[in-house]
């Protein structure tokens, strides 16, 4: 199998994994909702935060540099080494993992949570089982990239999701409490730390204790401490701040709100942008590598552009259905979440360019940088969750949250543009918003003749639909995008003669400089 078929094997696995996961993440927590309702579900929606926060507390940098010093060994030939390096990183973690979960423990006895009165013990031992679990997945399934072997990881997550819903709803049907609940995410953990251990044993890679040049144990440690300090610090993002002001300040209930809102965000944005994350970051660093100066600014752009239509498509949809879906799924007592939902899309979707800019700094070795935006924007975090969270609740963490992320992609474009020469493309992003624009108030229009509980459905279709249109007609595609669409329909097997003469037409009369 050839390089480039190799990569586009892994990444269509990556995002059919992506998609697999989201979908039956989303029908998990649907029926998790239904069955606890709204305070229970946030009791539980907390539980999940914290492992989830102690798991990146146990791996920090650990597993970023098991891919990056595995795959560097084995590109050099030296397999030994790369087993060596695999072993010395897997018993980093696992003294990493016993330095958390011993602090956790100490913590929770000393001070445990209210609702977990009368079951503290059983709440801290299943915690500790998923996410003693969870981090080692992850940290095994590292070093299975690192190996070149991504479905290690993949199917692991697959399976283990498969088997929660399958006891989410043996447990649901039994009207079953949040302590059932809380074991069956930890039983998912076991399983997908058991089916990536035995991928990693097909695959025979065993990480075995060897010697491991100075040179390279000093580069490791610099990679660790200075990546550590990036993900030390990224574990007050990512709406942490405003979760653990909302647990202390403001009911379950809003605690819940968001947590289902923040899973439905990511989700959507993971479905509509993974594939755009898979290939950009490659493309900046061959850019940069060949010291292509115009080339490394003209992705810049390009990319921009294209996570601003994927952003406004994403924010847009979200506007029109979120509500409406939410309501839907979960039922009407959780239709705040579902008002959550919509803001938070409508916040990603339009800041989502930022991960354009991300890459940048990135590929352009820009990691002080990059610690600084982030202490920057976690201090500024801190002080609108402070200020706003225990005053106006659910409400106040959305705009602590909003607020937080337009000073972080402002502060990343102000910084980006004094090292690397780029223009925004402007005109494009303005014909862009305007094409979303008239497309969402076609879409309300629409929704404000109807009562039907379904009407998110017509509503969201005929947003992306009026959008693309708009899109078309106000020429926010250029000749090269058209050209780049027509490869990808022979690549994936539709280029049939028909379809492929409509899309000439199209970049005849609608190219961005073409004639109409």
């Amino acid at each position: 199998m050839s390089e480039r078929l190799r990569a586009l094997r892994n990444v269509m696995m990556s995002s059919a994994t992506s998609v697999v996961e989201s979908m039956i993440g989303l029908a998990i927590g649907v029926v998790i909702a239904r069955t606890l309702g709204p305070t229970d579900y946030g009791h539980y929606a907390f539980v999940i935060f914290l492992c989830g926060w102690l798991v990146s507390a146990c791996n920090h940098a650990l597993t970023t540099s098991s891919i990056k010093f595995i795959a560097e060994a084995r590109g050099s030939g030296e397999e030994r080494l790369a087993s060596a390096i695999s072993a010395r990183l897997q018993r980093l973690q696992v003294a990493s993992c016993l330095v958390v979960l011993t602090a956790f423990a100490g913590f929770v006895t000393w001070n445990p949570p209210d609702e977990w009165a009368g079951s503290a013990t059983l709440m801290l031992l299943l915690s500790v089982v998923a996410v003693w679990a969870r981090a080692g997945f992850w940290m095994l399934g590292a070093i299975g990239q690192g190996y070149e072997r991504f479905d290690a990881i993949n199917v692991g997550v697959v399976v283990a999701a498969l088997v929660q819903s399958v006891i989410a709803l043996a447990l649901a049907s039994a009207g079953a409490g949040m302590v059932a609940f809380v074991a069956s995410f930890a039983s998912s953990g076991i399983v997908m730390n058991l089916t990536v251990r035995a991928m990693l044993r097909r695959y025979d890679i065993r990480p075995r204790t060897g010697e491991i040049p100075r040179v390279v144990l000093e580069r490791m440690n610099r990679h660790l401490m200075l990546t550590g300090v990036l993900v030390v610090l990224s574990l007050g993002s990512n709406r942490a701040v405003e979760t653990l002001v909302l647990k202390a300040y403001a009911t379950p209930e809003a605690l819940g709100f968001l947590a289902i809102a923040a899973s439905l965000t990511k989700g959507a944005v993971d479905l509509l942008s993974n594939g755009m994350s898979t290939i950009l970051l490659p493309a900046m660093s061959r850019a940069y590598g060949q010291a292509d100066g115009r080339q490394l600014s003209r992705v810049v752009e390009e990319s921009i552009r294209y996570y601003w239509f994927l952003g406004l498509l994403t924010a847009g949809v979200g506007a029109v259905a979120a509500e409406g879906a939410v309501r839907v799924l979960y039922g009407a007592e959780f239709v705040d979440a579902g008002r959550a939902t919509a803001a938070l899309l409508v916040v990603a979707g339009l800041s989502s360019w930022q991960a354009a800019i991300n890459a940048l700094q990135v590929s352009t070795d820009q990691q002080g940088v990059r610690v600084r935006i982030t202490v920057a924007t976690l201090t500024v975090n801190i002080l609108l969750a402070w200020l706003l969270v225990p005053e106006w609740g659910l409400a106040g963490a959305l705009a602590s949250i909003a607020a937080t992320r337009a000073f972080s992609v402002w502060l990343s474009w102000m910084l980006a543009r004094r090292s690397v020469h780029f223009s925004m493309p402007g005109a494009a992003m303005g014909r862009l918003a305007l094409a979303a624009g008239v497309a969402a108030a076609l879409a309300f229009a629409l929704d404000a003749g109807s009562d039907s509980a379904w009407m998110f459905v017509p509503c969201g279709m005929a947003f992306f639909v009026a959008f693309a249109f708009a899109s078309l007609i106000l020429r926010t595609w250029t000749p090269e995008d058209f050209e780049m669409g027509t490869q990808v329909l022979r690549r994936i097997g539709l280029g049939r003669p028909r379809l492929l003469d409509a899309l000439a037409r199209l970049r005849t009369r609608f190219a961005d400089g073409g004639r109409g």
